[in-house]
């Protein structure tokens, strides 16, 4: 056959891919990523659950579960690695000029799924899933906090009609700071433990190609993340407030039974990276066998190539990771509260950067030019006009329709005179005829 040729390698390389292609498309991945962004206008709580934790993260779900395919197919594996990396940044830069609340936290999950699978493809496939479950904690907690501010705000989810709401919001405020720190990655927060371990098995992968710029990509999109989304908790929550007038005096915090659940959250988004705590960490805490979902998950997926690392050199990586996470805090704080006026003068002076990225790249449009209008043309014209309305209504349904009116209009009709006569005579000459047929 096809494969008759091939390395066992390259053929379980080629399944591999093809089952990643699958995966890109169920948890938004290059190139398959722009549906989930317009997923997002959906209603909130289903935004929380399927867009950010649980539907999305099936295609990491099941490459984690196929760790024994990608762990003899290296080549796989490296492709799985890069596309998660290149979408984590990707996004990333997409998220920082987005206005709409809800876009910010979908361009955010689709980066934040790329961080699981680049986890994955680097072998990481406990930290990967630890990351899943850290990420379903704040990214559900951010998602439902943002629905009750839209929910105050009267389904206003632009953030430049936001401003200085934490006032009025006190308690949403609060929840979201948790979940912006758990996602920026702030120390001891479930966000910190899961990042490093991804930021961790990148730096190890010595099996992917480049595997040390794939972690200063993860390392720089670490830092994105702290940025776009301290920039959202800025706009929304701090600084001048842009609410129309007739609604300030109507804003104020969810009643009871809409903010447990988020504090619920808020406590699994502080608290979730002490579940799987690594064994750095353990160490450190004098707490033997700390990751337990690393053990618990050693039983179905593959350990990895294991590397050795110095303490040193871990609390390097440590170091770095923080340190870009603060940066990105600190740009952010700078540009919306310290300086708010230089986010407007940048975009004019950057004007062509920031359409780029506030358009999304242009993504979806190249999409509509090369793919979507072309589709419809054909669907419209040869397979509707040609097809459907040619070939199968006029010809087959309306012409065979059309036979059986011409032949009962031109013959049959003429059977049926109406004349008794004519049917006694026909009714004799057929006896006649079947008389004569059954004697011979």
């Amino acid at each position: 056959g096809v494969f008759s040729s091939w390395t066992v390698r390259e053929v379980l390389t080629f399944a591999g891919i093809c089952l990643f292609v699958g995966a890109c498309g169920k948890s938004a991945q290059i190139p398959l990523f722009t549906w989930l962004p317009d997923a997002m206008a959906g209603p909130t709580p289903v935004s929380a659950l399927i867009h950010a934790a649980t539907m999305v993260t099936a295609g990491v779900y099941m490459v984690c579960r196929l760790s024994f395919l990608y762990d003899v197919a290296p080549e796989a594996a490296a492709t799985v690695a890069w596309v998660g990396g290149l979408t984590a940044l990707f996004a990333a830069t997409i998220a920082m000029a987005q206005t709409d609340i809800k876009k910010v936290l979908a361009y955010s999950t689709v980066s934040q799924l790329g961080y699981m699978f680049l986890a994955a493809g680097a072998g990481g496939y406990a930290p990967a899933l630890f990351h899943l479950g850290t990420h379903a904690f704040f990214k559900a907690l951010l998602f439902l906090g943002a629905g009750a501010v839209i929910i105050a705000l009267h389904h206003e989810q632009d953030m430049t009609k936001m401003g200085k709401l934490r006032k009025k919001m006190p308690r949403t405020h609060w929840v979201m700071v948790i979940g912006v720190a758990a996602i920026a990655g702030l120390p001891l927060l479930s966000g910190f433990f899961s990042k490093d371990e991804i930021l961790l098995s990148a730096f190890l992968a010595h099996d992917v190609p480049g595997h040390t710029l794939l972690w200063a990509v993860a390392l720089v999109t670490a830092g994105l993340t702290a940025f776009y989304m301290s920039r959202m908790l800025f706009l929304t929550f701090y600084g001048q407030s842009h609410v129309e007038r007739e609604l300030r005096a109507e804003l104020r915090d969810p009643v009871a039974w809409v903010m447990w659940p988020l504090y619920v959250l808020a406590g699994l988004a502080a608290m979730g990276g002490f579940f799987g705590l690594p064994q750095f960490w353990g160490d450190m805490l004098g707490v033997e066998n700390s990751d337990s979902l690393g053990n618990f998950l050693g039983q179905t997926v593959a350990a990895g190539a294991a590397h050795e690392i110095g303490h040193a050199l871990e609390w390097g990586l440590v170091a770095a990771a923080v340190g870009m996470s603060a940066a990105g805090f600190g740009l952010a704080w700078f540009l919306y509260l310290s300086r708010p006026e230089l986010p407007g003068r940048l975009a004019e002076s950057f004007a062509g950067v920031y359409r780029a990225v506030a358009n999304k790249y242009w993504v979806d449009e190249l999409y509509d030019a090369v793919l979507v209008r072309p589709l419809v043309a054909i669907s419209d014209r040869v397979l509707f006009r040609g097809i459907d309305a040619g070939l199968i209504d006029g010809i087959a349904v309306n012409g065979s329709a059309r036979v059986v009116l011409g032949v009962a209009q031109n013959g049959l009709r003429y059977l049926q005179s109406g004349l008794a006569q004519s049917y006694i005579w026909l009714m004799i000459v057929g006896t006649l005829a079947i008389m004569t047929f059954m004697l011979r």
